[in-house]
């Protein structure tokens, strides 16, 4: 695994990311709404300003995935919000949903800017994706009746993670194994938390849904931030 030195303001704010990841989980467990408000948006930002920080001049890559970033931070905000009781109601759940699309179609195109014109996984044997293919159309079969108005967007919602997770995996044999393994399971884990968020509200109410969504969604972006500064250390996009 590729080794690389944070600065010591970049290892600070990478320890707010731990401390704030901490704090979410144990204010989502006491249910603690200002814990839950103070600490969700600090996780993407730590993150954010550790990336932003980080002593790499910026390619095509870093931009990308620091937009998709910035959206991941945006949906968090949103998502946090969906239980306020603003009047006239702002639709929190759907601006989420747009901001974690654009989320995911920033990594998709970061992705697919590491693999350029070259022959990745899948591009070489594409049935190695139908697993993920097959994993969605089940999730989408599953919530399809109690979706309702929301079908398309859910439905382009989940066409966009599987598309980025398929990217994902077209880079094994393009990136060190050690990296592309820890970018295409935390991807994998992005999709279980998303995956838990559609059961939930779509499918039925599953017994502490919200603090497996937070843990698998902290556990999936820190692995994906950490595997991009790895590949943003090797020069590799």
């Amino acid at each position: 695994m590729a080794q690389f030195q944070l600065t010591k303001i970049g290892g600070k704010l990478l320890m707010l990311f731990g401390i704030a990841a901490l704090l979410n989980t144990i204010a989502e467990i006491c249910n603690w709404q200002l814990g839950i408000w103070i600490s969700k948006p600090l996780i993407m930002l730590s993150l954010l300003f550790v990336w932003v920080e980080f002593p790499i001049l910026f390619s095509r890559f870093s931009r990308l995935m620091t937009v998709g970033f910035c959206f991941a931070l945006l949906g968090d905000v949103f998502l946090m919000l969906v239980s306020s009781t603003l009047h006239p109601p702002v639709p929190f759940f759907l601006l989420g949903l747009a901001s974690f699309l654009m989320t995911h179609l920033f990594y998709l195109s970061a992705f697919l800017a590491i693999a350029r014109e070259k022959q990745g996984w899948v591009r070489q044997k594409s049935y190695t994706a139908l697993p993920l293919v097959g994993i969605i159309g089940l999730m989408i079969w599953v919530i399809w009746p109690g979706l309702g108005d929301l079908r398309i967007p859910v439905v382009v919602y989940a066409l966009t993670i599987m598309s980025m997770a398929i990217s994902a995996l077209n880079l094994k044999g393009l990136l060190p194994n050690n990296t592309w393994m820890l970018l295409f399971g935390s991807v994998l884990i992005f999709v279980v938390s998303d995956g838990l968020i559609a059961l939930n509200k779509f499918w039925t109410p599953l017994g502490g849904a919200q603090i497996l969504v937070m843990i698998t969604y902290i556990i999936a972006q820190g692995g994906i931030f950490m595997a991009g500064l790895q590949i943003r250390h090797l020069k590799i996009a």
